[in-house]
């Protein structure tokens, strides 16, 4: 036994290595600076987006750090931290929502460190409370203690900072959807669907959206903290979606579309590509402010009429006219499946039937799990000589598995997906799908899967095609 756990760590500790030295190389090769945990500034490789080599690099570290904790924890004591988890997230609001807050008098700190009293003094939070959760963060890595009381930032403290990413937002509405977390064992027996109600439902009487219509300030931040999410963590998106094969004169249908960001994306790529922009009236009333974003960003689009809007729920038939002759219809439904249960997500893709001719095509654009790759011989080693130099869509097109010794997906370096499919469940019992469950929901509605294409981010790109 004990030979066997010695082989498996020595097996990690190789992968870890080579895996650091792959990110060294390419930090290296960009004329980058090291990451280093106390420099504050802005990294670039946190700001733009990293090229393939970086981020899968980032990715296999963290998961093969992870896997080394599990392997060498005592199993009881981890399951106990585990379960303590909750602890982090709410020193994590506690850091954020003063004025000023914890992260942004970090941030200002001298760089031999400002003591708990002085921040105690700005931010207005008791001492005793403060070292708490000051020293929670610091276990974490969010900030450090150099001297009793005496804390300095790392390069995690501006995560944690106004308009540095999706926390500060997100942190607003903890309390909103947090609590269904502690009614899961009473609703695990019930069904996830449509006429049953979301653990959220059955925490606070209404459902999640409704709330957030009752509760205009949580909706602010509700939709400035998506904002930011789809900003920070899926960059991807529009670098790595590459529809060159679909023809240089399609009509592109924007399913839920708000005010058309993505496709806006595509038009600019796409100079003979049109799209119509379809959400409920509530989002689009006589399409004024989506107009206003267009007329700020791409005007012209908006005086060749390459832009149009549509006032429509999915969940109702759509009501397209047949395409142009020459501009077939192209559906696009990005960030949008993973908000409904399976019945819910048949229909929407019901509705689209009407106006989708066979042939037509389908693009999904969601976060979607990992699944256990077939047998192979890949190791990390191998994997990144084999990326190495590589543009991020000559990688999509090599569509290799995840190596070994890695667990499914990257591990811990997937765990925001595997987060967002609870998440999902919580609010509206949804999940997050894997492309095999896409796979069986789109051919129960006469249309059929053709690809999946990872991005750069926690997304990938579905194809579909009508049948």
């Amino acid at each position: 036994m004990a030979t066997s756990a010695l082989a498996e760590i020595d097996v990690l500790q190789a992968a870890l290595g080579t895996s650091i030295s792959a990110l060294k190389a390419s930090i290296d090769s960009q004329g980058f600076s090291q990451f280093k945990s106390d420099d504050i500034s802005p990294h670039p490789l946190d700001t733009g987006l990293p090229d393939p080599t970086t981020f899968y690099a980032r990715r296999a570290i963290v998961g093969l750090c992870q896997q080394i904790i599990a392997l060498v924890q005592d199993p009881a004591q981890r399951a106990l931290i585990d379960h303590y988890n909750f602890l982090l997230p709410a020193c994590i609001v506690a850091a954020t929502e003063t004025k000023p807050s914890f992260a942004e008098v970090m941030l200002e700190a001298p760089s031999g460190g400002i003591t708990l009293d002085d921040v105690a003094k700005k931010t207005g939070i008791d001492r005793i409370k403060l070292r708490s959760f000051a020293r929670m963060l610091a276990t974490a890595g969010y900030v450090k203690e150099v001297s009793v009381d005496c804390f300095i930032p790392t390069r995690s403290t501006r995560g944690l900072a106004p308009g540095a990413g999706p926390v500060a937002e997100m942190n607003g509405i903890f309390s909103t959807y947090a609590p269904p977390a502690t009614i899961v064992p009473k609703v695990l027996n019930l069904p996830s669907d449509s006429t049953t109600p979301a653990p959220f439902e059955v925490f606070f009487k209404t459902p999640f959206f409704p709330f957030l219509q009752e509760n205009p300030a949580v909706l602010k931040r509700f939709h400035q903290g998506m904002t930011e999410i789809e900003n920070h963590l899926d960059k991807g998106i529009s670098a790595d979606v590459h529809l060159d094969d679909l023809g240089s004169s399609i009509t592109l249908v924007d399913v839920g579309a708000g005010h058309g960001g993505m496709s806006m994306q595509f038009l600019k790529h796409h100079p003979g590509w049109k799209a119509i922009l379809q959400d409920r009236a509530e989002v689009i009333p006589q399409a004024r402010q989506a107009t206003q974003f267009w007329k700020d960003n791409m005007p012209d689009a908006l005086e060749t009429d390459r832009v149009s809007f549509l006032a429509h729920s999915f969940l109702e038939p759509t009501p397209l006219p047949p395409a142009p002759e020459g501009s077939p219809y192209v559906f696009l439904i990005k960030s949008v499946l993973h908000n409904w249960p399976d019945d819910m997500v048949k229909l929407m893709l019901e509705n689209l039937v009407p106006a989708a001719p066979p042939g037509t095509k389908l693009l999904i654009i969601n976060f979607t799990p990992s699944t256990p790759d077939s047998p192979h011989e890949l190791h990390v080693d191998e994997f990144f000589d084999r990326i190495n130099g590589k543009t991020m869509e000559e990688v999509q097109r090599m569509d290799l598995p995840v190596p070994l010794p890695l667990d499914v997906g990257f591990g811990a370096g997937e765990q925001y997906v595997s987060e967002l499919d609870i998440l999902m469940l919580l609010l509206f019992n949804s999940r997050a799908r894997t492309a095999e469950d896409f796979r069986e929901l789109l051919e129960s509605t006469s249309w059929k899967l053709e690809s999946r294409t990872r991005l750069r981010g926690a997304s990938s790109l579905l194809r579909a095609c009508r049948v």
